[in-house]
């Protein structure tokens, strides 16, 4: 009986891994981050679905090694496949008149909407497209200004 149950679980885990890969089990929302700033977001998870889009949980780093950055206008918004912005830009509430220190590292919930492909975030509100970034990005990467990752 124990022997049928564990081969059960084997049986249901790979088909989860399976299903994975094959993009079936995809979360709602944006499935790519581009954020930008002395203070920017390294990694996101994927928390949950609401109605109109998705939750993260993100790291968002100031990579200053001696100046305190205001996050007050930190911003997000959403864009679609063809570089349309969904919904306008979204200030991200839990940093409001917030300061961080050099090197600060804070976990923050960001939201971006069911119809965005890519969400795109920068410590100052000044939200460029996916097209506008891509043309900015090696020199972004050069003085380590942007990250770019699968969320």
């Amino acid at each position: 009986m124990g022997s049928q149950r564990i081969g059960r679980q084997i049986a249901m885990s790979a088909a989860i891994a399976l299903l994975s890969g094959c993009g079936v089990l995809e979360h709602p929302g944006p499935s790519h981050l581009i954020s930008v700033g002395v203070t920017h977001i390294t990694d996101c998870a994927y928390k949950g679905d609401f109605v109109g889009g998705a939750g993260y949980d993100c790291t968002l780093k100031n990579f200053s090694t001696s100046e305190s950055r205001n996050q007050t206008d930190t911003f997000c918004a959403g864009y679609d496949d063809k570089g349309r912005m969904v919904h306008g830009r979204n200030r991200v509430g839990s940093l409001y008149n917030e300061i961080m220190q050099p090197q600060e590292e804070r976990i923050v919930r960001i939201y971006g909407p069911e119809e965005a492909t890519t969400l795109v975030c920068a410590e100052t509100g000044d939200i460029l497209s996916p097209a506008q970034l891509s043309q900015l990005m090696p020199q972004l990467k050069q003085v380590q200004l942007v990250s770019d990752i699968d969320i």
